[in-house]
């Protein structure tokens, strides 16, 4: 059976470039190696070489799925022997399998890859069972290199820096207070959630959405709509550098899930009327501890959540 580890950030999945179809694989083994160039400049008489950084060789990402009844991966089609796993190998093997897919690779996120190989395993053991081994490669798809190419920004990364940034310019505007000064804390917990290997996608959602919440809180007060401020008063003009600072800083949050757990993993919902977390889970179809999980810190009750309130919901 596939090991818990990898439920808790969902099974892998494979898109082949036509984006036709979406196949989820429940993993036994998930891995990937790193290789760097060095070029050995080896002289005659002289002891050792010295050695050049030529870059790295384009990453392969392996993986053992396996296709059987019973599996009991969510989000993995059960039955998955033998008609799913026969499409998936004749998306593989056909057309399907060729070009610049994307691979969603379980703690990693989303990788732009070429399948390159694959290889069926059956023991006699089991009955109604495959095991598949896959190679998929990294695939830059850019043949000339740049700046670009050796200092990739990171979603991980943009977080902490835009709000070091944003808070440093409200400061330098006047804008203060408890509820402004505490961002740098909030992302503080996504970044930790973002590196942890161990957090899953539910709890990395949840503070993303506790973070979502706080800089809408922030964006009201700072609009100047009704209620006690905790800013200074400034003119909209002042004041719309930071709240593009929020804008942004709510963007890279959405992206740093999607770069951990894929794309599309949250989205926002809003309604026309009143309804409780739990109206809202029967609505979508979604799992409702889930739906708590992602708000129970952003909406003003679970029992009433106010017509076109906003709601973290998990995306189709």
């Amino acid at each position: 059976m596939p090991a818990d580890t990898f439920t808790l950030f969902g099974p892998a999945r494979w898109t082949p470039a036509d984006k036709s179809r979406t196949f989820k694989l429940a993993l036994t083994a998930n891995g990937h190696r790193f290789d760097r160039r060095i070029p050995k400049r080896k002289r005659p008489g002289l002891e050792g070489a010295p050695l050049d950084d030529a870059g790295s060789d384009p990453i392969p990402y392996d993986l053992t799925a396996i296709f059987t009844n019973g599996h009991g991966v969510a989000g993995v089609p059960d039955p998955a022997y033998p008609q799913y796993h026969r499409e998936f190998l004749d998306a593989l093997e056909g057309p399907q399998g060729k070009g610049t897919s994307t691979l969603y690779v379980p703690g990693r996120g989303e990788r732009r890859v070429r399948f390159e190989h694959l290889q069926t395993v059956q023991v006699p053991e089991k009955r109604d069972f495959e095991a598949v081994m896959l190679t998929f490669t990294e695939d830059k798809e850019d043949e000339h290199p740049s700046a670009g190419s050796f200092t990739l920004p990171s979603a991980k990364s943009a977080g902490p820096v835009l709000a070091r940034k944003l808070l440093d310019d409200g400061h330098a505007l006047g804008i203060g207070g408890d509820l402004f000064d505490a961002i740098g804390a909030f992302v503080a917990r996504v970044t930790a959630a973002a590196t942890s290997p161990f957090d899953s996608a539910a709890d990395m959602q949840a503070r993303v959405g506790e973070l979502i919440g706080h800089i809408e809180r922030c964006e009201k007060k700072l609009a100047g709509l009704p209620g006690p401020g905790l800013f200074s008063p400034l003119a909209p003009v002042d004041a719309a550098a930071t709240l593009v600072g929020l804008s942004l800083l709510k963007d890279n949050a959405r992206r740093l899930v999607s770069a951990t757990f894929g794309e599309t993993s949250v989205t926002q919902r809003a309604f026309p009327v009143t309804l409780s977390i739990f109206d809202v889970a029967a609505k979508l179809g979604q799992d409702p501890g889930k739906l708590v999980q992602l708000n129970v810190r952003r909406v003003p009750s679970l029992f009433a959540i106010p017509a076109g309130f906003p709601v973290l919901v998990e995306a189709a």
